[in-house]
């Protein structure tokens, strides 16, 4: 390169950065120009230039101009070539041996990427740090290395977990290569989800449209992940159809705590009921160590018994007190699928729609990148620079003022910490200190707030709670009464809602006798499992390897957009969803994003449910 007269390495040489987002490259321009001003241009995508002495991976730091403009996710897209599978009367076993084709998404995003590679010498890729990402950014590559300057062009691969400055320059001093082994696993999981979708869909709309009469007209689709993730819900559904209830009988028992067994009141009898306590204080309700009976004369029998022993003065004794100490590990840090399991049960939202918002507080700087299989932390990971942070915030300053005292900045302090690093992404992580406001309140909020305490309680020491066991016998059956209380909080510092409810027991001394107050017979019947939960069908899928974690959230709302499934319950809607010919967009990565709902999933009255 040439130098101009001031001695400096000359700018007429452009680096053309490349993002999968219009909002990653506005913010990969922000951290790479440090703060000064850039020239925007709009166009088919916004594009932001600046001259900047910046490294290029192991490069020393040089002058140069840099150009970041980004695409909008895939740039090409697979499709049988014109043909005879052109009409639905083709054979569907056709689909397996006929050609294919990737032809442009979009016209105008080909054009811009053609328009600004030109003049460039060199390529930095930006794309999403996951297979998906990798196989956008051969794309991109194919696109643009035609139109780079022939002599010193070079094709660069950045890779990032964090939308903030720190991140990005990082990124810049690693720079690699791109993957191809990842860009042609995803080539290979994109065509057999086009060639298995395409031709079950046709077969089985075919088929079940020519036997059933409410099919005519619909299109049945089938999808390598889809219809897997369907079967589960179906699953259920026939174990709640086919289920027979059967009663059942229970003891139940009130006791005189120890103070009031000189008190007058009776309440044996056959009529006894619920005891207002009375002057003794409230009562012990242990529970039958029996459990439940099937046979209710047995049962009656057992409950006589009681009523005798009780009537007769013998009452109940303490067979036993024992106490323990358990110690209480912290949770593992949030991958996807964990994330997508707790925002279900606890935020109330549907695995696409907690995606999405994921997303978006990514994208804003709030969130590391949410695509991980990681639910432990990888050697070397910065813990201490998340939490200085999150100490001098006033929204987090105590919990995390506390775990960098204790030396949390060096790693979990709870030794064994769970979570395994699968070596893609650390897990998901606050980006950057914020409270409700900044964030913007509601939903996102409870997202971010969601994350950043199970990230802290993960650094944090295990709780410890003493647990009490007290042991009853009436009239040769036994009963148990349990107690507990926090004697070391530990994590539940930072995950309050977590903190289970104190129980606490009378003085009790083994062998000391208490007035049974009440015996009653309890009757009771067996329930149908409850309809399969999102979080359920996640926790399901994974185990099953149907779909990786970033693809679940799109074969859920799939098979609900297609109507298989009904999600009932509370929850909050995203966008609308879509459905198609070619499946579900396989189960490797990528699905589409759309709308998702939190609640459980019931098989729908949909073609194909």
């Amino acid at each position: 390169m040439a130098a101009d007269a001031s001695g400096e390495p000359s700018t007429s040489l452009v680096v053309l950065h490349v993002a999968e987002k219009p909002s990653v490259a506005l913010a990969i321009a922000t951290a790479l120009s440090g703060g000064q001003r850039f020239r925007s241009v709009d166009g088919a995508l916004p594009t932001h230039e600046f001259t900047a002495r910046l490294p290029l991976g192991n490069a020393a730091p040089s002058l140069r101009r840099h150009r970041v403009t980004s695409v909008r996710g895939h740039v090409f897209a697979l499709d049988f070539a014109p043909g005879p599978l052109d009409s639905w009367d083709a054979d569907p076993e056709g689909c397996f041996a006929a050609p294919t084709l990737k032809s442009p998404c979009s016209a105008g995003v080909v054009g811009h990427l053609s328009a600004v590679a030109r003049g460039a010498a060199e390529l930095v890729l930006w794309l999403d740090a996951d297979a998906e990402g990798e196989s956008i950014a051969f794309e991109v590559a194919h696109v643009c290395e035609p139109h780079l300057f022939s002599s010193r062009k070079s094709v660069l691969r950045a890779r990032f977990s964090a939308v903030s400055p720190a991140a990005l320059l990082g990124a810049l001093k690693t720079l690699g290569e791109p993957d191809v082994r990842l860009a042609a696993a995803v080539d290979a999981r994109q065509e057999l989800d086009l060639r298995l979708g395409v031709a079950w869909t046709r077969y089985l709309t075919r088929r079940l449209a020519g036997r059933f009469g409410a099919l005519r007209g619909c299109l049945v689709s089938y999808g390598p992940c889809q219809t897997p993730a369907l079967g589960f819900v179906v699953r259920r559904d026939h174990e709640r159809r086919s289920f027979t209830p059967h009663p059942h009988w229970a003891v139940e028992v009130e006791l005189a705590p120890p103070e009031a067994v000189g008190g007058t009141d009776d309440a044996c009898g056959a009529g006894g009921g619920e005891s207002d306590g009375g002057a003794g204080g409230a009562s012990l309700r242990p529970e039958w160590s029996r459990g439940r009976l099937f046979d209710r004369r047995i049962a009656l029998m057992l409950l006589q018994r009681v009523r005798a022993a009780a009537d007769d003065g013998d009452g109940a004794s303490v067979l036993g007190v024992g106490e323990e100490r358990e110690d209480r590990r912290p949770p593992s840090p949030l991958n996807t699928v964990a994330l997508m399991r707790l925002a279900s049960s606890r935020l109330g939202l549907g695995a696409y729609s907690a995606m999405q918002l994921a997303e978006e507080l990514y994208l804003r700087g709030f969130l590391s990148y949410p695509r991980t299989e990681s639910s432990g932390f990888p050697p070397g990971f910065d813990f201490l620079t998340p939490l200085e942070e999150l100490a001098a915030h006033p929204a987090w300053s105590e919990t995390a003022s506390r775990l960098v005292e204790l030396g949390a900045g060096r790693g979990p302090l709870c030794a064994g910490a769970r979570g395994k690093d699968a070596g893609d992404h650390p897990p998901i992580t606050p980006a950057r200190a914020a409270g409700p406001d900044e964030v913007g309140g509601g939903v996102r909020w409870r997202m971010y707030e969601m994350v950043t305490q199970t990230f802290l309680a993960a650094l944090g020491c295990a709780a410890r709670v003493r647990l009490t066991r007290a042991r009853f016998g009436v009239a040769g059956e036994e009963f148990t009464s349990s107690g507990l209380a926090v004697e070391e909080a530990g994590w539940y510092e930072a995950m309050p809602h977590r903190r289970p409810a104190e129980v606490s027991l009378p003085p009790l001394r083994s062998g000391e006798a208490l007035r049974v107050r009440v015996a009653v017979l309890r009757e009771g019947e067996t329930a149908p499992p409850p309809p399969l939960s999102e979080a359920e069908l996640i926790g399901a899928m994974e185990a099953a390897g149907v779909g990786t974690d970033a693809s679940i959230a799109g074969h859920i709302k799939a098979i609900e957009a297609r109507r298989y499934v009904q999600l009932v319950g509370r929850g909050e809607r995203g966008g609308d969803g879509g459905g198609g010919d070619g499946g579900d967009g396989g189960c490797g990565g990528g699905g589409g994003r759309g709308q998702g709902k939190g609640g459980a999933a019931r098989r729908g009255a949909g073609a194909g449910g």
